[in-house]
């Protein structure tokens, strides 16, 4: 990944928290324990359980950094919805089959 496309994705993280903070906040009022552990800089893997569609806002909002994501292919077909999953670092991944692109 390069600089440019980094900086890209974390302006669309700026506009993405901005718009759905306020949401996240007042509709799931997150409660984050162990933020300190997240390092500033570097690559680092951050795992979750997917349990609802309310999860990805909510990682999104509470975690300190920019998010690239997995998401399932299906996804960046439907016309708007794909181009804002890309757009905040989303790359699709095929379920159910060895996937080496993802």
């Amino acid at each position: 990944m390069t600089a440019e496309e980094m900086a890209g994705y974390d302006r669309a993280w700026v506009w993405l928290r901005l718009v759905l903070g306020a949401l996240v906040r007042v509709l799931l009022r997150p409660r984050v324990d162990g933020r300190e552990h997240v390092p500033r800089s570097g690559a680092f893997m951050f795992v979750s359980n997917h349990e609802s569609w309310w999860d990805i806002p909510a990682l999104g909002q509470v975690q300190p950094r920019t998010v690239r994501y997995m998401a399932k292919s299906e996804l960046f077909r439907i016309p708007v919805f794909g181009r804002i999953v890309a757009w905040g670092g989303g790359f699709p991944v095929r379920r159910g089959e060895p996937d080496r692109d993802s």
